[in-house]
């Protein structure tokens, strides 16, 4: 099983963890590296074999919430600069992840930004800088390595 965003942030309470506003209150918006960090313990498991050539994911980020604390018993398996709890294993089959490799760019800027702006979640003057940040992702490097990890 996947969850991404609300889906991560909901198995985590799900199985026991807990989520809370970002702690400044902003509205992370954009592309941002996360940092993969195998546990030793873990580096035999398959989603770890899957994701041991990954230093880094530059991944599209949406999100006003986190996991601020894991569900008992979940790994942590990546962070960012703006979330702690970016990529999460729970049991041996669930993945979730905060960042969103179900978004493109295109999608991030022509759908999503307009109503962001529109909270002042962001600020307008920020869209070029945004925008310009989506390059060079981690995208389909990510999704191959999640149909894998359903597959078994």
């Amino acid at each position: 099983m996947v969850g991404i965003c609300f889906g991560h942030q909901l198995m985590n309470v799900a199985f026991g963890g807990k989520v809370a506003r970002i702690a400044d209150k902003k509205f992370i918006f954009g592309a941002e590296e996360v940092k993969i960090n195998i546990p030793e313990d873990m580096v035999e498991m398959r989603i770890c074999k899957l994701l041991e050539d990954c230093k880094t994911l530059r991944m599209l980020q949406s999100h006003g919430d986190e996991v601020a604390e894991l569900a008992p018993g979940a790994r942590l398996l990546g962070s960012s600069g703006s979330c702690q709890n970016e990529l999460v294993l729970i049991r041996d089959n669930i993945l979730t992840s905060q960042f969103h490799p179900d978004l493109t760019p295109l999608y991030m800027t022509k759908v999503i930004w307009p109503i962001i702006a529109e909270a002042n979640l962001a600020k307008r003057e920020d869209r070029d800088t945004i925008q310009n940040g989506m390059k060079d992702l981690d995208t389909e490097n990510f999704l191959r390595i999640v149909k894998e990890f359903i597959k078994g």
